[in-house]
């Protein structure tokens, strides 16, 4: 379905007059491409910001490892690295 059949049924649904906007005015259909693409970048950057938890989480996990087998860490921190990485 393209806009213009759309924006037709949308007119005549809502009983507009054909010679207000409805729906397919330029300035509508930017403002929804504008926020379909700050939505797709916020996405993004919480996409990435995952990623690095992840990589953080994993990367703390292994230190805790190190520290548990050479004596210095607790198990009880250990644990909690690892409930912090299943986490993420």
């Amino acid at each position: 379905m393209n806009l213009e059949i759309a924006c037709e049924g949308y007119v005549s649904a809502n009983s507009q007059p054909e010679t207000q906007t409805g729906c397919c005015s330029a300035g509508h259909a930017g403002a929804d491409v504008e926020s379909a693409l700050v939505s797709f970048s916020q996405a993004q950057r919480r996409a990435e910001s995952a990623r690095r938890y992840v990589r953080l989480a994993q990367r703390l996990r292994r230190a805790e490892q190190r520290r548990f087998v050479q004596g210095k860490g607790t198990l009880f921190v250990l644990n909690k690295r690892e409930q912090s990485l299943a986490k993420a």
